[in-house]
């Protein structure tokens, strides 16, 4: 019954309700998802269509697979923005699996409508590599004029790995150039997931540690270096984002990457970690400074005089960690 209405009743509002309840019904009645793969191309209604990729959005994705024909026709036709939006987010459901509907997904990264565009970049990335030949016509799209595409296609570039060196070159560029914290802070993090390729990366880390505006894009730098193997090439940028950043959470993060950073040069280290136990204005983060130290072994006399020192420290805190330090020096072999 439902079927029929929704192929032959004239009222859109009655086509809307056989839709919506074709889609509550979901798997359980095969011909339904049929049905309403039928009414996206044919319905003449906008209103009708939408209805028809809402009751889709209830069908496992495995069921969608049968419908991949209509989705993407839907994409590449319809008239509708939103309709196509829709239809090109339904298609990310299918993963890889939506690889047969690239060319109206390629012709979406061009549409008009800027919710179109982000939803057709979002599905290639989870097509993922085999999508990666998408890349050329992915990478315009970093430079969108809408914050929403731009963030989109970021993360999409860097599923496309099959060649994660010019990923990572694409992402650099905008990481140095995009106006958005949100996308310069997303670049970072997806340059990170890049493994051994984030690398190329850090001597924009480096110089961006100290002229990014964005705290927020400056911490997501210092979190990435963590997983880079050769951290040590932005040991100076470290120092001196220890020293000298204006966030306490940017110092407190650079202050725990110090140890692998100079793991070559422990006496820098210590230098560097008694010189910002003096000098460090936030509790918070002498606590981080003593742990390190506590890490540190054996202890110099030094490093003991500076964290007795810390036990008269104002704030409990720093005191209750000094002890604790002093205690762990102690257990040392």
């Amino acid at each position: 019954e439902w079927v029929a209405i929704l192929e032959t009743d004239p009222v859109p509002r009655k086509r809307q309700a056989a839709a919506l309840a074709l889609g509550a019904i979901g798997s359980k009645y095969k011909p339904g998802i049929s049905a309403l793969g039928r009414a996206l191309r044919a319905d003449k209604e906008a209103s009708v269509r939408k209805r028809v990729l809402q009751a889709l959005a209830e069908f496992p994705k495995n069921d969608l697979r049968g419908i991949l024909p209509d989705l993407a026709d839907t994409l590449r036709y319809d008239k509708e923005p939103q309709v196509r939006e829709k239809a090109a987010e339904l298609l990310g459901r299918l993963g890889e699996n939506a690889k047969p509907a690239l060319e109206p997904l390629i012709k979406g990264l061009k549409d008009d409508h800027a919710g179109t565009r982000a939803a057709c970049a979002r599905t290639i990335g989870m097509i993922g590599v085999d999508a990666s030949s998408v890349l050329p016509q992915l990478v315009p799209l970093l430079k969108d004029p809408e914050l929403g595409v731009r963030l989109d296609t970021v993360v999409a570039v860097g599923k496309l790995s099959a060649d994660p060196g010019a990923v990572v070159g694409h992402l650099v560029a905008v990481l140095q150039a995009d106006r958005s914290e949100q996308v310069r802070r997303e670049a970072v993090k997806t340059i990170a997931a890049l493994g051994e390729y984030a690398n190329d990366a850090l001597p924009t880390f480096a110089k961006l540690l100290a002229s990014d505006p964005s705290a927020e894009v400056r911490l997501q730098i210092v979190q990435a270096l963590e997983d880079l193997d050769d951290i040590q090439s932005a040991a100076m940028a470290l120092r001196q984002v220890a020293m000298a950043d204006p966030d306490r959470a940017v110092r407190n993060s650079a202050i725990r990457m110090l140890p692998k950073a100079l793991s070559k040069d422990r006496g820098a280290l210590v230098a560097l970690l008694l010189d910002r136990l003096k000098q460090e204005t936030e509790a918070e983060i002498r606590v981080a400074i003593l742990q390190e130290l506590a890490a540190l072994k054996p202890a110099t006399p030094a490093m003991i005089e500076a964290v007795e020192s810390a036990r008269k420290d104002l704030q409990l805190s720093v005191r209750e960690e000094a002890v604790r330090t002093l205690a762990k020096w102690r257990q040392q072999p």
